[in-house]
């Protein structure tokens, strides 16, 4: 009887100190798969449905329209709106993206004019996601800022919040900002997206513009105290920087390796570049003899050596990883499984 009582007391003891446990043990929860949909028509085929449904994709991230600045009419306009003819995929919360350009606030800094193009933002961001027939609870703006246009779009996103208190808002953040937040300042939003990607100078030489790791090393230890809580976004697209006279003649987006296997057409001089043998139209563009391609694309080694550095440096688990960007031919550069194994890097 003694000894039953003993175990009934342990028994309990245990049972008081297991929340205790386990709440200095918590497990870091896996980030959520998500997409950006960056086009100006939208078409969802099989390959880009499918993904989502593969990743338990419950949110995507869907450009609306750019923001531009006429120098002719000397204001800022909209530009690339989103042309939808089929329905959106029901599966998925959208959140609506802006991509600002820069020189809209650096030409126009007036905090009058910021607050008058969140106004105008606020409305077709409206009217166009009412006419899509979706709601929407979050909004994000696309713009790398800089130390002179900083305060102009700093007051667009407070005065958009005014618009809609009810709203949560994100913006994207490069690494620059993040080292230097006291010169390039912290947007007021509730979170922010590290846009892990175009780390260089699109240019004929040696390093690459869409990742370079030494470059990143150079910033990622800031991430620790930056203020904003933090999304990633990792790069799945690739291009084709094209050289002509030794000087950075055009991109030609959505190409791989698989587009300069014609002997014919194409000498590999080295890994990832390419001398053109003989003129002919590609991308939509006219490649004469002599041009030079130098192909920049994401391997599945490098997407994991990202997160793995983001990993080692940002104490805390990014809530999502967003992939830029959704497109069949994109996807078929990976296996399917790519997208959960490095959300499982956290």
């Amino acid at each position: 009887m003694v000894r039953f009582l003993r175990n009934i007391y342990q028994y309990a003891v245990l049972l008081l100190w297991a929340p205790a446990f386990v709440s200095c043990h918590k497990v870091q929860k896996t980030p959520a798969v998500s997409f950006y949909y960056w086009k100006t028509t939208a078409h969802f085929g099989r390959e880009e449905r499918s993904a989502l449904t593969r990743n338990q994709v419950s949110r995507l991230y869907l450009r609306l329209f750019d923001i531009v600045w006429n120098q002719e009419k000397g204001f800022a306009i909209p530009d690339g709106l989103l042309q939808v003819q089929e329905p959106l995929p029901d599966s998925v919360t959208l959140v609506p993206v802006v991509f600002i350009r820069n020189e809209v606030f650096r030409n126009n800094p007036d905090s009058a004019q910021a607050t008058h193009l969140a106004a105008q933002t606020s409305q077709l961001i409206h009217k166009m996601m009412e006419r899509f027939g979706r709601h929407f609870a979050q909004v994000q703006f696309d713009c790398d800022w800089t130390a002179g246009s900083g305060k102009a779009y700093f007051t667009f996103l407070r005065a958009f919040r005014r618009i809609n208190p009810s709203l949560q808002l994100s913006a994207t953040i490069r690494l620059h900002q993040v080292k230097y937040p006291a010169q390039q300042g912290v947007p007021p939003v509730d979170t922010g997206v590290l846009m892990y990607y175009n780390m260089g100078r699109i240019s004929n030489g040696p390093s690459l513009s869409v990742y370079d790791r030494d470059a990143a090393l150079q910033y990622l230890p800031a991430l620790s105290r930056y203020p904003l809580p933090l999304d990633l976004a990792l790069p799945v697209f690739s291009w084709g920087i094209l050289v002509r006279n030794d000087q950075v003649h055009a991109l030609l987006n959505k190409t791989d390796e698989r587009d300069y296997a014609d002997t014919a057409y194409f000498l590999q001089e080295a890994p990832g570049r390419y001398l053109v043998k003989q003129a002919h139209f590609r991308k939509g563009f006219y490649l004469c003899r002599g041009d030079r391609v130098k192909l920049e694309q994401i391997s599945a080694g490098m997407l994991e050596e990202m997160a793995g550095d983001v990993h080692r440096y940002y104490p805390k688990t990014p809530a999502r990883i967003i992939f830029y960007d959704l497109d069949a031919f994109n996807l078929s550069r990976y296996d399917t499984s790519i997208f959960q194994e490095i959300a499982h890097r956290f």
